[in-house]
Parts: C-alpha cells; structure tokens; sequence
C-alpha cells in the first residue's frame, strides 16, 4: 500500500504557475533591469559580463521575495478584497511561501556577496527592510511605502555599487525615490476599503484629498529634479531629454485620474510612467 505524504501532497497541489504568480516576475524582471541599467551608467558603457548576470540575479530574487514575503503577511486583507492570488485562494500553503521568501532573500544576498562588500550590504539590508516592511508595518504603512519605494530606487544604486561610480546614478536615485512613492500611495486607493481595520495608509492618516495632494507633489518633485539633472549638465543625453516630455505627461495623466478617483487607471499610467523613465535612464548610454 503507497504511504501517504502529507507535504509531497502539498507541493503537488501547488503548480509552477502558482509560485510564479507569488513571486510576481514581471516586477523582478523590472527591478532587475533598473539595477543593470544602473550598473552600465556606472561604468558609462553596455557591459555584457559576470557581473552584469549576477546584478540582475541578485535584485531579482530579493525582489521575489519580498513579493513572496508580503503574500503570506497580507493572506487576511487579500481574502477580504478577494485577490486572485495563489494563498488567497487556497493553491498555496502559507508555511511553503514563507520558507521560499526566507530562501529568495537568502540566495540573493548570497548571489551579492560575489559583487563586493557594498552590493552585499544593499542586499542585507533591503532584504531586512523589506521583511519588515510586510511584517512589522501593518498599522503604519505609510512607512511602509518609504521602504518599498526606497528599495526601488536602490535597485540603481546597487547596480552602480559594482563599478563604484555613482555620479549619476545618486541624482537619477531621488526622481525614482519619489514617482515610487506616488505610485505606492496611489495603491493605498486601490486597498482602502480592504486595508480598514487592517491598515493605516496614508488616505486613512491624512484623509483622501491631502493624500491626493501628496503624490501629486511627489510626482511634482520628480519631474522637476529629472530635468533638473538635463539642465545642470549633470545628464547631457538629448535622447534622456526628450523621453522625459511623454514620461511627465504620463504621471500628470496618472496624477489626473487619481483626481477623478480612478485608482485603477492611475496605477496603470504610474506603472508605465516608471517603464518610460527607465528607459529614459537607460538612454543616456546611447
């Protein structure tokens, strides 16, 4: 008689698919090529090398598991607003996930060592920051929102980190910092009437106008500090300039529509906002 194991069974019932959905790879792909482009600004030419593989590697499996991380610690708030996510509905076991998101921070602050003292400290210390963020940040997820956007605009400095030269990156590191921060806040929308009694966002804190205010300055300040860096010679790629013009009319179309209460809209111009302003990064190697 075939003996019956209870955690085979539970690895059976979860797919491929279901882990690719928790770890969200499009995101990391993203997260991955914003710490290439980084690193290639850094050495101011396209390198094709170890160090290229391992950077994207690195960011790539610390942003999974965060994704992973955050998944088991919103399992509550994603029952209640009913997402089509692996845990919510019951495709994955809890305990499973947590012990992926342990072993995806792990690899990739292991995968970092090999790129220097700095990008294994960036490592270490986003891989806490964003473990904490999901478990500790519940009630004040306004912090949380620094943390992540943070994490995002780190991606450049990591990146950067490898070759050691960060005088551009340091600049194009707080135009990031704060789309990102619009960005997080306009998901805070998204999740209000999941997040009560769960969470305190910021349109909870400061109410739904004051919040709306914020990350339309935020977006301001953006904007403002990437032309900033065209105008003060710091960037002096004409392809960087003129990618800037459709990546601010994106953000102010997504700063509209958060306006309108289209949180779902405001999310998508944000999202590929952030795509145009990589590229825009990624042409001043051109």
């Amino acid at each position: 008689m075939r003996e019956f194991n209870p955690c085979g069974a539970l690895w059976n019932s979860m797919t491929l698919l279901d882990y690719l959905r928790i770890i969200r790879p499009l995101n990391c792909i993203v997260a991955g090529v914003a710490a290439l482009i980084g690193y290639w600004i850094s050495a101011l030419w396209i390198l094709l090398d170890l160090n290229a593989l391992l950077v994207f590697l690195a960011v790539f499996l610390v942003c999974a598991g965060g994704q992973a991380v955050n998944d088991y610690f919103d399992l509550e708030i994603d029952r209640r607003k009913k997402a089509k996510k692996a845990l919510a509905l019951g495709k994955a076991n809890a305990g499973i996930v947590f012990s992926l998101a342990l072993l995806l921070f792990a690899a990739g602050i292991l995968v970092s060592y090999f790129l220097g003292f700095f990008a294994f400290l960036i490592a270490v210390i986003m891989s806490l920051l964003l473990f904490s963020y999901s478990a500790f940040f519940q009630k004040a997820k306004f912090f949380g929102n620094w943390i992540v956007a943070l994490g995002t605009a780190m991606t450049l400095v990591f990146g950067a980190s490898v070759i050691g030269n960060f005088e551009v990156v340091f600049w194009l590191f707080w135009p990031m910092l704060f789309a990102n921060l619009s960005r997080e806040i306009i998901k805070d929308f998204e999740d209000l009437n999941a997040d009560k009694g769960l969470k305190n966002t910021l349109p909870m804190v400061l109410g739904v106008k004051r919040a709306k205010l914020l990350v339309g300055i935020f977006y301001i300040i953006a904007i403002v500090l990437a032309f900033w860096i065209f105008s003060f010679g710091i960037v002096q790629s004409l392809a960087y300039l003129l990618l800037l013009f459709p990546t601010t009319l994106v953000f102010l179309l997504s700063a509209k529509a958060l306006g309108w209460n289209s949180f779902a809209k405001a999310q998508a111009f944000s999202k590929l906002g952030m795509l145009l302003a990589l590229l825009a990064f990624f042409a001043i190697l051109v």
